[in-house]
């Protein structure tokens, strides 16, 4: 099912009120434009008639993608540093409905699923695009971990994936609609293929990264605790 809900506004550079129609629940599956937007970069963007100004709403929202077997629920990245108990009231809210509940051909679906906590569009654009290919958001998140700043917590996000690899590109501005990201690596298939088959000894090496909801490379040095767990 997917909501919209209509909210007041205000621009963050001029201040003028305007209603904007906020997406609140999306399933592209019903409502193909969903995943065209985020793909798009212009998602729950919203620009200011008077100013030009773009105010974005980054959730919360959840995203059920049955295609690519993908429940996300999005929150604002400058929750990030709340990230574990979120993860957990994620688990907690979502593993039911997702995993046991519905008829049962929903059921089977549900076994299946990922079920995702993300900060921010990008975040949820990266994990749309590998779960509608059915790759392992994990072992990506261990191949991008090269170009990742420890020290500010920051680094490339999937853009896009072609023929040669999984392309690697710098966060761009959220406020841009359409924005066009930075191009950082390319990491072949055949990296992707070697890192698959040594799955289990790089987890073994980052115990929370793909036990908790939230399966970002900052997280995997801190194991999730029991209640965080899908």
């Amino acid at each position: 099912m997917s909501i919209y809900v209509d909210r007041v506004l205000p621009c963050g550079r001029c201040g003028a009120q305007r209603v904007v129609r906020d997406v609140d629940s999306a399933n592209p599956l019903r409502h193909p434009p969903f995943a065209e937007h985020l793909a798009a970069r212009s998602l729950n963007r919203f620009r200011c008639a008077e100013c030009d100004h773009v105010d974005v709403s980054e959730g919360p929202m959840l995203w059920t993608d049955v295609r690519a077997g993908l429940v996300a629920y999005l929150l604002p990245p400058a929750r990030r540093q709340e990230w574990q108990r979120l993860e957990a009231e994620v688990a907690a809210g979502l593993t039911g409905p997702v995993r046991d509940e519905g008829p049962t051909f929903m059921q089977a679906w549900g076994a299946t699923a990922r079920i995702r906590l993300v900060f921010g569009l990008e975040e949820l654009r990266e994990k749309v695009i590998l779960a509608g290919r059915g790759l392992d958001d994990g072992v990506v998140e261990v191949l991008k971990e090269p170009w990742a700043d420890h020290a500010e917590a920051t680094g490339p996000v999937v853009d896009r994936l072609e023929a040669d690899g999984i392309h690697l590109a710098s966060v761009p501005p959220v406020e841009e609609i359409g924005a066009v990201a930075h191009p950082v690596a390319l990491v072949g298939w055949d990296r992707y293929e070697a890192a698959i088959e040594r799955r289990e000894s790089l987890l073994a090496q980052r115990p929370g990264l793909t036990d908790g909801t939230w399966v970002h490379w900052v997280r995997a040095r801190f194991p999730p605790t029991a209640s965080s767990l899908p």
